[in-house]
This record gives structure tokens, C-alpha cells and sequence, in this order.
């Protein structure tokens, strides 16, 4: 397993593996007109010198956009998109990309990592597990347009 920087080259694989994900329980996304496509280039333009994909055997398995934001006392590290494919979400895998990307965080200074999860998604409990918790001061809201 490598883990790398993404290039260009990996964001159609990105694209199909968001797709995948999201397309399913509890997410039930629908992308239509290759906006999978599109959401993954415009994260990639914006952000590309902190995405990272990890790669198993050659084929792209996992990715993850991040971004930089200056907080009140130092550097906040967002996790735009953290996504892996369903058949590569053991534990395993998990821990050595966690390790990965805290360390690689750590040693950019950045003194917070933050991200967004449904609260029935699997993955909620995975990162409860690993350190993050359920902010109580603050709530993600959305408006219709």
C-alpha cells in the first residue's frame, strides 16, 4: 500500500470512488451530468498541494481533499473529503492512513483537525474512536436555493 500526493491523472478514479460511496446508504447521493467529476476537480484545483490518494497495487483505493485555515491560534486542518472504497474499509487500512495524514498535519504545525460526518454513517463511530468528537457549539446548516 502507497500512500502519495494526488496528481491529476487520479481524480477520475477519485470521481468513480465518490460516486460509489455516496451513492449508497446513508448517503444516497445522485450525481447526474458527471457532477462527481466536476465536485473532484474543483477540490483538486483548489487544494491539491494537501489531497492525498493511497494506492494498493497500482489501483487508487482511497483519497482524501484537505485544506489549510488559519484559526484563532494557529493552523485548523480540514478534511474536505476523506473516502475510501467499500472493500478496502477494514480497520487496517484506516489506521495506517490516519497515522499517515495526523503526523503529516502534526508536522506542518497545524494544531486541529476538523471534519464532517452523517451521524449514521460508519464512519462516524470510526473517528469517534480515533480522537474526534461531536462539537456541541457548533451545527452545519444548509439553505435551499
Amino acid at each position: 500500500m502507497l500512500i502519495r500526493k494526488i496528481v491529476e491523472q487520479d481524480l477520475i478514479e477519485c470521481s468513480k470512488i465518490l460516486k460509489n460511496e455516496y451513492s449508497s446508504e446513508p448517503y444516497n447521493e445522485e450525481f447526474i451530468n458527471n457532477n462527481e467529476l466536476k465536485y473532484i476537480e474543483s477540490k483538486y484545483k483548489n487544494n491539491k498541494d494537501t489531497c492525498f490518494v493511497v494506492e494498493d497495487n497500482g489501483k487508487v483505493i482511497w483519497f482524501c481533499f484537505s485544506s489549510i485555515s488559519y484559526w484563532a491560534d494557529w493552523l485548523q486542518w480540514i478534511l474536505e473529503e476523506i473516502v475510501i472504497s467499500k472493500e478496502y474499509q477494514w480497520k487496517w487500512v484506516w489506521k495506517k492512513i490516519y497515522n499517515f495524514m495526523e503526523n503529516y498535519f502534526k508536522d506542518l504545525w497545524a494544531k486541529s483537525l476538523m471534519l464532517w460526518v452523517q451521524d449514521n454513517a460508519w464512519a462516524y463511530h470510526f473517528h469517534l474512536k480515533n480522537g474526534f468528537f461531536k462539537s456541541d457549539e457548533h451545527s452545519i446548516m444548509f439553505k435551499n436555493l
